[in-house]
């Protein structure tokens, strides 16, 4: 990356210590204000991209790369610099990336030129590798024979809100008769600490549960993927573990919603914070026009759940992946939870769009509600300008991947109970 400013007359190029030449045609440009400031009077308009970013192919650490340039005074050298190694692994990738200033204006445009290109490979190198990596894990007390449903939670950062669930998972006679629960470590640092606690809280609350640990940290696509390797029932339900029943019983009509209506791929709840405002009542893909960009919207959040418009089963663009039920049979069909975003973000609307685009509805009932803290363990990831770019860089892979249909509109629609 750098910057270069020439009369249109000057032709300039990138020139490797083998002779290869890369042209600048194809960079990705930015508007450099320190740059205009210095020279702007002198070169006007053409100083206004003078900042670019390239991805060059084929270059070894330590290679050299000039910048040159030629006019009728001959060739000129103007930069020269040596090439180190970038991390391979896709996080620390990141961040040497998105440390190459771009206005937040303009990430939209050079993620698919630089970013993705580069990062997307070396989150497939690293999960080249987990299927054939050993599983470890344990069965405590017995589970039922045929469950009903699969509850799968990951656990990454932290596992105190794992005794807040069984607590409420313990004091519904429906959950242990119908529920087989999976929790999946898919945090290294909690090897050494959950498998003790589950013994203990097994002990305490006779709750029958499985964990099992991959290896490796997977995300949270990969980690529910997991749980569904070692899940044995016909229906899934992803549950984030800071997400809390309210009631007994609130399993058993999701899984209604999935046995009597076939086009239905989705079903979740309501969610409120703990002061009992709505989380979610369903999703939408809303456009930020100055970032370029479609995000996930969550319109009724912050609301009493008295204000929420949904009265009864509703069909909605998309749901939250905090609290999920489908069958196991579309999961499979669609090919899980899609692993290759970066860190998080969309990977619940990418699910949705998924079940969409097979002719399947997503659904959302208000009559089952549960308290979500809402990404406690995400949170322990930081909130800087690195997490912002990140949103951004899933937020361009997302759209890309559903254009033609986030863009389609699906007005709330009333469902049979």
């Amino acid at each position: 990356m750098g910057w270069v400013v020439n009369t249109p007359g000057t032709v300039v190029w990138l020139e490797d210590d083998t002779g290869r030449t890369y042209p600048l045609t194809q960079a990705f440009r930015r508007f450099r204000q320190d740059v205009h400031d210095a020279v702007g009077q002198e070169f006007g308009h053409a100083s206004r991209d003078a900042g670019f970013i390239v991805r060059v192919r084929g270059l070894k650490a330590g290679s050299k790369l000039q910048l040159k340039a030629v006019a009728e005074t001959g060739v000129h050298v103007l930069s020269e610099i040596s090439c180190s190694t970038l991390p391979l692994d896709p996080v620390g990738a990141a961040r040497w990336l998105f440390a190459v200033g771009t206005p937040l204006a303009d990430m939209h445009r050079r993620v698919p030129q630089i970013d993705e290109p580069l990062l997307g490979p070396l989150i497939a190198r690293r999960q080249a590798v987990w299927d054939e990596l050993p599983l470890e894990g344990r069965a405590l007390g017995q589970l039922p024979a045929e469950p009903a449903v699969s509850v799968i939670v990951p656990l990454y950062g932290r596992i105190d809100f794992v005794e807040h669930q069984l607590i409420e998972f313990s004091r519904d006679p429906g959950f242990q008769q119908q529920a087989e629960l999976i929790y999946v470590i898919d945090d290294p640092k909690l090897l050494d600490s959950f498998p003790a606690l589950a013994e203990s809280l097994h002990r305490l609350y006779r709750l029958p549960m499985r964990w099992v640990w991959g290896s490796v940290n997977r995300g949270f696509s990969g980690a529910n993927n997991l749980g569904v390797r070692v899940a044995r029932a016909p229906r899934l339900m992803f549950l984030n573990s800071d997400a809390f029943p309210q009631r007994p019983g609130w399993l058993k009509p999701l899984l209604d919603v999935l046995d009597r209506h076939p086009r239905i791929g989705a079903v979740g709840p309501r969610l409120t914070f703990a002061d009992g405002a709505i989380q979610h009542a369903g999703m939408e893909f809303m456009r930020r026009e100055e970032l370029g960009v479609w995000v996930n919207h969550h319109p009724f959040m912050g609301l009493d759940p008295l204000l929420d418009p949904h009265a009864g089963l509703t069909r909605l663009p998309a749901i939250t992946g905090a609290c999920l039920a489908m069958r196991r049979a579309d999961f499979e069909r669609i090919g899980g939870w899609d692993t290759g975003y970066l860190i998080g973000d969309f990977e619940d609307s990418d699910l949705c769009l998924k079940l969409r685009a097979e002719g399947l509805d997503i659904a959302y009932l208000p009559d089952v509600q549960l308290t979500h803290l809402e990404r406690q363990s995400f949170k322990l990831l930081g909130q800087d300008e690195f997490r912002t770019r990140v949103v951004l860089y899933n937020a361009v892979r997302h759209q890309t991947r559903w254009a033609g249909l986030i863009d389609q509109p699906v007005a709330p629609a009333p469902l049979d109970a």
